[in-house]
């Protein structure tokens, strides 16, 4: 329940243009949604607050809203000697939006900020805040065992905490847009997530089954990833956007047309984050994924190094075949 004049929904965009320990720039991007049948002047108020709840910058700016019409307000503040958020220390800030109209309050909307600097580098590998990190990950699926796919917080504390216990500092989501809780909870352990969207895009999988994703791909696609975004850019937790697991268009001929469709709408609604696709077939046989696939990722995902298709082999009855099959490097198949 919101007045008639609200922050929208997913309004807020908060990034970091500008990041150092000495001083960082924190850009907000703010909508605000006039949905009443009157026009009205709003004023916005955009706080960040400390960790002990200190204001430490604000700023403030004011427009008339047409009826039934939306504002974009772009409002930079800077801030000094900042708290980087990482692994070690996930410090987390508050950007606190404040609607006025008349002096009176019709609106507060709160996102939590982690001010931090992630690169992506070819020669250096993953680095964060200027230095250089490696990332030991695991996937995980959005159920937790007996409790199924409602998952309790407590649930997840437990297992992220075991996680952090044993050296793990980065998670894969898989296969689909993972519960915001679940990533309120990486921000704040301290953990460093690839927000994954899909796990089909218009190939049907056969472990799936007749009834997946690939029937709404053409007309979903855009509007779920643009939600997708929207939901969860915020979360400094999140270093890398997959557009896709395994799925069966790496090998189809208009593959690379719906790659290109989907890193545009990405970057076009998160210009601050990378692109990926878990490639199950780039070492493969008898077609392996083509390289201008490939070359239109922004960080190539490799998943499994080798993958080959075997080929039954019939033999003569009564002849004890001895041919050994090459999986991978550490598998043999051996034929009886």
């Amino acid at each position: 329940m919101t007045n008639k004049v609200h922050v929208a929904h997913w309004g807020t965009y908060v990034s970091t243009p500008q990041v150092s320990k000495d001083s960082s720039v924190v850009q907000v991007k703010t909508r605000v949604s006039n949905e009443g049948n009157s026009a009205s002047k709003s004023t916005l108020t955009t706080t960040i607050v400390d960790r002990d709840g200190k204001p430490i910058q604000s700023a403030q700016a004011s427009q008339a809203l047409a009826a039934n019409s939306e504002h974009e307000f772009v409002q930079e503040l800077k801030v000094e000697k900042p708290n980087l958020w990482s692994v070690e220390n996930p410090y987390l800030y508050t950007v606190r939006n404040t609607v006025r109209q008349q002096d009176r309050v019709v609106d507060e909307y709160e996102t939590k900020l982690g001010i931090r600097d992630v690169v992506f580098d070819a020669d250096k590998g993953f680095l964060l805040n200027g230095e250089r990190l490696k990332l030991n990950g695991v996937c995980l699926h959005h159920d937790g065992g007996c409790v199924g796919a409602a998952v309790p917080e407590r649930v997840w504390e437990r297992r992220l905490g075991l996680l952090k216990e044993m050296g793990c500092n980065s998670i894969r989501t898989a296969h689909n847009p993972p519960s915001p809780d679940f990533l309120d909870l990486c921000d704040r352990m301290g953990f460093l997530v690839m927000d994954e969207a899909f796990d089909e895009w218009r190939v049907a999988k056969g472990q799936i089954g007749f009834y997946g994703y690939h029937l709404y791909f053409d007309e979903w696609s855009e509007r779920d990833v643009t939600s997708l975004v929207h939901r969860d850019r915020n979360h400094p937790s999140v270093v890398l956007w997959s557009a896709g697991n395994e799925i069966g268009d790496q090998l189809n001929p208009r593959g690379v047309e719906t790659l290109g469709k989907l890193i545009e709408i990405f970057h076009r609604e998160d210009p601050s984050r990378l692109v990926t696709v878990g490639c199950d077939q780039i070492v493969a046989e008898p077609r392996a994924v083509p390289q201008e696939f490939l070359s239109m990722l922004d960080v190539v995902g490799y998943d499994y190094v080798d993958r080959r298709r075997i080929s039954r082999i019939r033999q003569k009855p009564g002849h004890r075949c001895r041919a050994v099959v090459e999986v991978c490097p550490d598998v043999r198949l051996r034929c009886r």
